[in-house]
């Protein structure tokens, strides 16, 4: 039942807050990481039964969800309360396409999953949009992806995130979707720009999976990538 903000009584609103701010902390306190440590393997408990690692997760996100949702019904016109739930989703979404602990790849029955998970943020993110006149590049950016990988549409990604690099030039992320997004559509000529780009607004000091993504597809199509450095692994 949707809670009218307008009727609904402090300890009501209090409880919301409570139960936000409760999830919120438990990942602030154990990490992404810790979290999904504990969901993303099957485990034995006391009683030998085997809880499924996928139905953990279901379990620990629809909780965060519900009171997510109880949150935005309050106020069904905050942006940011929308983008909370879009941003809890597209989380659920990339818990389930992590690798079991000792596996190289997530099984069948977690990706099917995390598709049903992107393909709901990319509905919240799109409502969470007509919400406010503020172009934020960081939810379209999102958007784009939970797009692809919801709908499996890398042309309708390319022109969310193409808008996001018009709007939002010096919003590096951007850059790499769309870099990343040309690839799957065999494009990898036109991906060189993009690369460019993103390594160009990211200091050469600075490591992460994406940078050296991008320095490594550059050194491929035989480029030195911006800041000089042209020898990196891929992720």
């Amino acid at each position: 039942m949707a809670l009218n903000k307008a009727h609904t009584s402090i300890w009501v609103k209090t409880l919301i807050i409570i139960l936000i701010v409760a999830f919120v902390s438990l990942f602030m306190y154990q990490g992404f990481a810790g979290i999904l440590q504990l969901f993303q393997q099957n485990t034995t408990s006391s009683s030998g039964t085997t809880v499924d690692y996928v139905a953990a997760l279901n379990q620990q996100n629809q909780a965060i969800l519900s009171a997510l949702k109880a949150a935005q019904a309050s106020n069904p016109t905050s942006y940011t309360a929308a983008l909370s739930v879009a941003n809890a989703y597209e989380d659920w979404a990339q818990q389930l396409q992590q690798p079991q602990s000792g596996a190289s790849q997530p099984t069948s029955a977690a990706l099917a999953a995390s598709q049903t998970q992107w393909a709901a943020a990319a509905a919240a993110y799109e409502a969470a949009t007509k919400l406010t006149k503020k172009f934020d590049p960081a939810a379209q950016t999102d958007r784009s992806l939970a797009v692809l990988y919801g709908t499996n549409d890398a042309t309708a990604a390319i022109t969310i995130v193409k808008t996001v690099t018009e709007t939002a030039p010096t919003f590096s992320q951007a850059w790499f979707n769309l870099g990343y997004y040309l690839e799957l559509q065999q494009n990898t000529k036109a991906a060189v720009v993009p690369f460019q780009k993103f390594l160009s607004l990211n200091p050469s000091k600075e490591q992460s999976s994406s940078i050296s993504y991008a320095k490594q597809r550059l050194q491929e199509a035989g480029i030195t990538a911006p800041g000089g450095s042209s020898t990196t692994t891929a992720p």
